[in-house]
């Protein structure tokens, strides 16, 4: 078993994640009947020292387009889809933060692209993006995972609708398919990895 900080000082200004296996996730969440038409990467990425969120846009990577992507928490793994040789835009995220006393990392955010739904739409992403966390996770010696609940979200505050039904689905019922239980007292969703 790795020690946590290394695995979370391998996670800088957006590099590929090339320790983490895309191919075997990417099968394992395929939806039935759908097949792989586009080039998946995973790459990683630390927020900025300055405690704001970074906003993906055009102008953050030459060639790189993905508008409403943020970085909420300040660690984060993200999905890439290569459209050709020179142009890879985000179009999902995972984000959390790791407690070093208690050994508990908190999954912040679960967002995809609402721009770009045509290349989520093959892949259970949300549920993929938290097992790559899970395993990582394990990997590290992590003792505990909790994912917020939608209405933890400083987002949700903001939204109405649609939107809210959207998050309730990334966050809330994500977490109960991946195997994590609601803790009632902190309103977040558990998984104990180790004692």
């Amino acid at each position: 078993m790795k020690n946590v900080l290394a695995g979370l000082n391998n996670i800088d200004v957006y590099r590929e994640a090339d320790d983490i296996d895309i191919g075997f996730y990417l099968k394992r969440f395929l939806k039935p009947g759908q097949s792989q038409a586009y080039h998946y990467r995973l790459f990683s990425e630390r927020r900025g020292t300055a405690g704001k969120s970074n906003y993906y846009s055009a102008s953050f990577v030459s060639g790189l387009v993905s508008p409403a992507i943020y970085l909420d928490a300040e660690y984060n793994f993200l999905l890439v889809v290569r459209k050709n040789l020179l142009m890879a835009s985000p179009i999902a995220l995972i984000g959390f933060d790791f407690d070093c006393n208690s050994k508990t990392l908190t999954i912040q955010q679960i967002q995809g692209s609402p721009f770009v739904k045509d290349y989520l739409s093959a892949i259970r992403w949300e549920r993929m993006l938290v097992a790559i966390v899970v395993d990582w996770s394990k990997s590290y010696g992590v003792r505990l995972i909790e994912i917020i609940s939608s209405e933890q979200s400083p987002w949700y505050k903001l939204e109405t609708g649609g939107v809210r039904e959207r998050m309730y689905m990334h966050y809330d019922v994500t977490a109960k398919r991946s195997g994590f239980r609601l803790n009632e007292e902190t309103g977040r969703y558990r998984l104990p990895l180790s004692e």
